[in-house]
């Protein structure tokens, strides 16, 4: 598709002005459910476990990719419930808070994607 030298400009300007506007929106949401004190508990339980991975089915019956420290991969067991402590809007993970029948600590951070 052919746009006039003129036309093209005058476009590229209005359309990358909509996408920074747009972005403006999302970062500002991001950060404002980020540090925010809005958060939900989720139960969930650990289905698979990857090198740094782990794999866990949601309540709603959909499977999650967590990827966590590599230190604290052994900490972790198939079948284990352990509870998500996520942000309101985004569901951006907090931390990891495993259950009590299991030893050890009961928290750890997310440090992750």
């Amino acid at each position: 598709m052919y746009i006039s030298f003129q036309f093209g400009n005058k476009f590229l300007i209005v359309f990358f002005s909509l996408l920074s506007v747009i972005n403006l929106i999302f970062i500002t949401l991001l950060c404002i459910d980020l540090f925010g004190r809005e958060t939900e508990k989720m139960k969930v339980i650990v289905i698979e476990i990857d090198n740094k991975n782990i794999k866990v089915l949601k309540p709603n019956g959909k499977a999650r990719r967590i990827r966590i420290l590599k230190q604290e991969i052994n900490s972790y067991q198939i079948n284990q419930e352990i509870e998500l402590i996520i942000t309101k809007r985004t569901k951006q993970i907090l931390s990891i808070n495993r259950s009590t029948d299991y030893s050890g600590s009961d928290s750890f951070r997310f440090f992750g994607n």
